[in-house]
């Protein structure tokens, strides 16, 4: 569903050519925010804001955390945003494919994971598609 919604996503950010990347990234970033306050409300998550706010008050380093990660968000945002408008959109996709790969081999290497063997075959189809949309680039 993800890939699909990339997929999607690029074509509608092409239709709203009189904007550009930063504008739309701008209303997407306003909108985000009443929309997510209601979809939480809706579904019943909203008391997840006090756990996090909790959470965050146990140790106040925390909110660093979150806000880096925040910022990491918010550039990804902008970027799968810019691209498509400026003609990048293919050097953003690769970017995109890669990042399962970097973060299977990150778990490999930081947290020691051990991958089965059906995620070993996972992983190699992944290379093997990564591989051959590098080389057609």
């Amino acid at each position: 569903v993800a890939s699909i919604l990339f997929g999607a996503m690029y074509y509608f950010t092409s239709t709203l050519t009189p904007l550009n990347g930063e504008q739309v990234y701008g209303w997407r970033t306003l909108l985000t925010l009443p929309f997510l306050t209601l979809f939480m409300a809706l579904s019943g998550d909203w008391r997840k804001v006090g756990d996090t706010l909790a959470w965050i008050g146990q140790r106040p380093p925390r909110l660093l955390g979150l806000l880096l990660t925040s910022a990491l968000l918010g550039v990804q945002l902008w970027l799968f945003l810019w691209a498509p408008l400026h003609g990048k959109a293919l050097d953003v996709s690769l970017g995109y494919f890669l990042l399962p790969l970097t973060m299977v081999l990150a778990g490999r290497l930081i947290y020691r994971d051990r991958l089965s063997l059906l995620q070993k075959l996972a992983v190699a189809c992944a290379m093997v598609g990564v591989g051959n949309e590098l080389y057609q680039a």
